[in-house]
């Protein structure tokens, strides 16, 4: 997948120009804009995180926390098929977190990821009708369809452990799955109690504000190279790309993340090169934060001595 992504992305590209364009660098002053994104994507998903966990287990320390997200972010960077989610599942694992409830952690933080990234993809879309702007038909239905899906699974998810047929397809699995998948729905109907007003708002507006620093992450670089983007486009163009890189692929998206930056700001008036060169640069960024805050987790990791925390649901 990465593979034939990167092809379609980068074919009839002149590499000598692209490469060219890469590394010239013409207004480096809005680096500043582009460290500013980049601390803005950070601070806030590790706050959403920490905010989740603090709602679904009890008194989690905040280090643990952190050390999961980011250590898992590094792996989904560094290995394929997203396997930084199952290093987030070990981390929570051996802090005492049941492997049920760290799912959902997992799956609650993705769904938040999902919703947020809807609603600034649909806020864009509206925003480009608005000032007459045009992008392709198809990237706008994507990223309409991953919104409508993403409020499918949330709704989904809140409803799920009542159905009767979930419960008899459970019942039916192999004995050796029983327990885990039971633990699962038992926590899946935790989160419906806990899923306040207060803690739906504040993650989704938590989430919002991460996908905002990802907006003027590829705004900074956009203009650092410069690369006249409009508000809108940037939008629905990290909206596209988060819709994207959810699925199972190379490590760090290579391939697939340049093929749908290329794509959205292709079909909205960006020349194919300076697209490319976009592209290349968002991603570079994007390896070396995950990479950066994966070694700070190392020195945030909790002392061997301590024992597992009280991960009780009331």
């Amino acid at each position: 997948m990465g593979g034939l992504s990167a092809w379609l992305a980068f074919k009839g590209l002149p590499w000598s120009v692209l490469w060219q364009h890469v590394w010239s660098c013409p207004h480096p002053q809005w680096g500043t804009v582009v460290v500013a994104g980049a601390l803005m994507t950070v601070g806030w998903r590790a706050l959403r995180w920490t905010w989740v966990i603090r709602q679904m287990a009890v008194s989690m320390p905040w280090q643990r926390a952190l050390g999961a997200l980011w250590m898992g972010q590094m792996i989904n960077a560094l290995v394929p098929a997203k396997l930084g989610e199952a290093v987030k599942l070990g981390v929570l694992k051996r802090g005492g977190v049941p492997i049920g409830l760290g799912a959902i952690l997992i799956l609650t933080d993705r769904l938040l990821d999902g919703l947020s990234i809807a609603i600034l993809g649909l806020v864009g879309w509206g925003g480009m009708g608005w000032v007459g702007g045009r992008i392709s038909p198809w990237v706008g239905g994507s990223v309409v369809l991953g919104a409508l899906g993403f409020v499918g699974l949330g709704l989904a998810m809140m409803v799920m452990p009542q159905w009767a047929w979930v419960q008899k397809g459970v019942a039916r699995c192999p004995q050796l799955m029983q327990p885990l998948l039971t633990d699962w729905l038992a926590h899946a109907q935790q989160v419906r109690k806990r899923s306040t007003i207060k803690l739906v708002g504040l993650g989704l507006g938590l989430g919002a504000l991460n996908w905002m620093g990802e907006m003027v992450l590829l705004w900074g670089i956009a203009k650092m190279m410069g690369v006249e983007m409009a508000w809108w486009l940037a939008m629905l163009t990290v909206a596209f790309t988060a819709f994207g890189g959810l699925v199972l692929s190379a490590p760090a998206g290579v391939g697939t993340v340049h093929f749908m930056i290329i794509t959205a700001l292709g079909s909205g008036g960006v020349a194919a090169v300076s697209a490319g060169v976009v592209a290349l640069w968002m991603h570079a960024v994007g390896v070396l934060i995950q990479v950066m805050m994966g070694m700070v987790s190392v020195g945030l990791r909790v002392r061997r001595d301590e024992g597992p925390i009280d991960v009780t649901v009331s």
